[in-house]
């Protein structure tokens, strides 16, 4: 177990960023699993996505877990901002997003 998961800490900073030794685009194993992890842990609903609810949850909690890399967020900061990564994260803009999706989103390669 990772003190401070690996997803935390990505998000904790506020952005999806690359790995020092991936590639754009590509994300490494660790961070694979835990996405795998983590996502159907979020799919409350079962259905294969998260919707935006599941989303905002698994962000919130990365962001408590990570919270002693992160500073202080207001909540109307933290709701424009989970918003915010919601749009970027569904670039097929059907309202939910996909493990690929989400891949996609952490390793910056949009």
């Amino acid at each position: 177990m990772h003190p401070v998961p690996i997803l935390a800490g990505i998000l904790a900073l506020g952005a999806a960023m690359p790995s020092q030794n991936a590639s754009i685009g590509q994300t490494p194993p660790d961070v694979t699993d835990e996405i795998e992890a983590d996502f159907l842990k979020n799919d409350v609903d079962g259905n294969g996505m998260l919707n935006q609810g599941e989303f905002s949850h698994w962000v919130r909690t990365l962001r408590v877990t990570g919270s002693k890399a992160a500073a202080p967020t207001a909540e109307a900061d933290l709701n424009i901002w989970t918003i915010t990564a919601f749009t970027q994260a569904d670039t097929d803009r059907n309202r939910s997003i996909s493990k690929e999706e989400m891949r996609v989103f952490l390793s910056g390669s949009q």
